[in-house]
């Protein structure tokens, strides 16, 4: 059966912390502290072009003190003048460092995640993709550094804005990676938290929406200087493009006054105004990307702009009212099915 070429346009709407090289923020020591287990951070950021110091490397994610040649901590940073992505470590006895020029884009959201598995390797990903990795096993000591806290923008230099921030105490790989910046860019941030008593490390979860509590509300980062005010702004991209292939016969048709319709929470109800335009669209694809988008999309309850020939004019404005269902077929391929109702 032949297919249709069509596209969806949506727009989550999330926030982000703002900083303007005067703030940084605070995560209590006796919380987070690295040792020799394995761990992961990831944080979604935004530099600011227009930032000062260029050629100064901003600490984003950092616990030392600030001499790291021969002494014990961390830190994940950029430098804005290359777009180089780091990491360094040290033990005490051996520093090692991952870097990748060009990598990360200022005026743009960014990804970045270590992964440090303490008997292997550390890697350096951006956006999903791998872009540095080094042996850590040479430097097996603890690497925390006892007396000083953990620090998100430590010297109080960068400019832009922050919209995700993640700790766990474990090493998901690169497929997980790349299925996380998927969901963040397109609407579907991590939201479960599992606690976890496993070393020192726990796990939490920060999507700064009001809040600087992380979403299992157990952990709560500090803004700095105290009393400085906190600035929420605009977070992940404001709208997202999907372009799909959708099978000829699916469904288009009016909602007729007075017609029962199923509502974004699952209930029926009458609509009382005007004949409504809906689109159930069946498309099938075998990018994990697509099918990701579509989750976003439903989940972020957003507004959705659809076309379902892109050579004609827009169809319809409105919001999927039903998740997308997910059927497998072979190959790798899958078919969804999702309801869209004029809003």
């Amino acid at each position: 059966m032949s297919a249709i070429e069509g596209l969806i346009i949506f727009y989550p709407l999330f926030n982000s912390i703002v900083f303007n090289e005067a703030s940084y923020l605070l995560v209590p020591h006796s919380e987070f502290t690295i040792t020799t287990q394995d761990f992961r951070i990831a944080l979604l950021f935004w530099p600011d072009s227009t930032c000062s110091s260029t050629s100064t490397v901003r600490q984003m994610v950092a616990k030392w003190d600030g001499d790291l040649t021969g002494d014990t901590g961390w830190w994940m940073g950029y430098k804005p003048s290359d777009s180089s992505a780091y990491f360094a470590a040290n033990d005490g006895g051996a520093a090692k460092t991952l870097s990748a020029a060009g990598a990360i884009t200022n005026d743009a959201w960014n990804l970045m995640v270590i992964e440090c598995d303490r008997s292997g390797n550390a890697v350096l990903y951006v956006n999903g993709v791998a872009v540095d990795t080094e042996a850590i096993s040479t430097i097996p000591g603890s690497w925390d550094e006892p007396t000083e806290a953990l620090k998100i923008c430590r010297t109080n230099n960068f400019k832009g804005r922050i919209g995700y921030l993640s700790f766990d105490p474990y090493v998901f790989g690169a497929a997980y990676c790349l299925e996380e910046y998927y969901r963040i860019r397109y609407g579907w941030p991590r939201k479960d938290n599992v606690n976890s008593d496993m070393g020192l490390f726990p796990q939490a979860v920060f999507n700064f929406n009001e809040t600087l509590k992380d979403e299992s509300e157990t952990y709560e980062l500090a803004y700095m200087p105290s009393g400085f005010p906190v600035y929420y702004g605009a977070g992940y991209p404001s709208s997202s493009s999907v372009q799909f292939n959708y099978r000829v016969g699916s469904e288009m048709g009016f909602l007729p006054l007075d017609s029962t319709v199923r509502t974004q929470g699952g209930e029926l109800r009458l609509h009382p105004g005007p004949n409504k335009l809906f689109s159930t669209l069946v498309i099938s694809t075998n990018s994990v990307e697509k099918m990701i988008a579509f989750q976003g999309a439903w989940l972020s309850r957003s507004y959705i702009d659809l076309w379902e020939d892109i050579t004609k004019p827009q169809t319809l404005r409105g919001r999927i009212i039903t998740p997308p269902r997910v059927r497998p077929l072979h190959g790798g391929w899958y078919e969804l099915t999702m309801e869209i109702e004029e809003q």
